[in-house]
């Protein structure tokens, strides 16, 4: 099992401080989101995404440092490989494109409107692809190889994960619709990382945690499978809509779609999904204090892993 973490943002140095301790304790990769607003912490500290990644890649040596995630819409996909073909030298082949087909909070402010958009995104990967090709001559730098992670869950961005991905990056899911979807994208001929972004609280007390989790829990859970991300606005009437039915969620969905409680507990959830086929978990931490929380989850998980590769 590999692991990553979801960088919470804020200022630079607190993004700092969260990929050095996640690189001193070994993680595999940390995700930056790629964001202007978050509908439910509007007053949080939003850096730009390819200044934050080429920040934290001078900064860096050993851990990948990934976009979790941009879009096509916002972004020229010419301009994104364009991007990460620069930031791939720079990092000396250490990043990841973790790329999704938009959400309406980051698109309304931008005007953009699209009825389109997993075609969009269709277009935009093959054109990214076939721009970092060796045969292609439009740029004269030219990665090895990108990882590209794809972030989605119904039917027609499956199938995109499955032709363009070389690692699938759904949120909010619970093991059995892992499992599921999971067969829609594989057998794949290339190497494949089946991967997850997981709502991760800490606590000594289970019962404390599932108290403090589950309002978040469902409304993930109803964005994911009610509304759809690429829908979810900066509306506050929208997202009051959320609060209210997202109460509907049952109890137990929600918080198997989450990890929390103790180190034990949290490692039995991964198993979990470790028996779906997951073989990656990105950690979205939710304590207040995730600097702490980085470093019991790298001593837990990480020094496992270790203890398994010296068997």
């Amino acid at each position: 099992m590999k692991y990553g973490i979801q960088l919470r943002p804020g200022s630079f140095k607190e993004i700092l401080d969260q990929t050095l301790m996640a690189e001193k304790l070994g993680f595999d990769d940390v995700w930056y989101p790629d964001h202007l607003i978050y509908p439910t912490n509007p007053q949080i500290e939003w850096h730009e995404l390819f200044v934050v990644l080429s920040y934290l890649v001078l900064h860096t040596k050993k851990i990948n440092i990934a976009s979790g995630v941009t879009d096509i819409l916002r972004r020229n996909p010419a301009i994104i490989a364009q991007g990460f073909c620069s930031l791939d030298q720079l990092s000396r082949g250490r990043m990841i494109l973790g790329i999704g087909a938009g959400e309406a909070m980051n698109l309304e402010i931008c005007g953009i409107i699209e009825k389109a958009p997993v075609t969009k995104l269709d277009e935009g990967l093959k054109l990214i692809e076939e721009l970092w090709k060796k045969d292609n001559e439009t740029f004269k730098i030219k990665p090895k190889r990108i990882p590209i992670y794809i972030a989605g869950y119904r039917k027609r961005m499956l199938k995109l994960t499955k032709d363009h991905g070389d690692g699938w990056l759904p949120v909010a899911i619970t093991p059995e619709e892992y499992s599921n979807s999971l067969r829609n994208i594989l057998p794949i001929e290339r190497s494949f990382d089946p991967t997850i972004v997981l709502s991760t609280l800490v606590s000594r007390n289970i019962e404390e945690a599932e108290k403090e989790m589950l309002p978040k829990a469902r409304r993930n859970r109803y964005i994911l499978t009610k509304l759809g991300y690429f829908n979810w606005s900066n509306s506050k009437e929208q997202n009051l809509l959320i609060n209210e039915e997202s109460k509907l969620i049952p109890k137990n969905e929600a918080l198997r779609s989450v990890l929390l409680g103790n180190p034990t507990d949290i490692d039995l959830q991964i198993e979990e999904f470790a028996k779906k086929g997951c073989k990656h978990v990105v950690f979205g931490i939710g304590n207040k204090d995730n600097i702490s929380t980085i470093k019991i989850l790298g001593e837990e998980f990480i020094k496992k892993e270790k203890r398994i590769g010296d068997i």
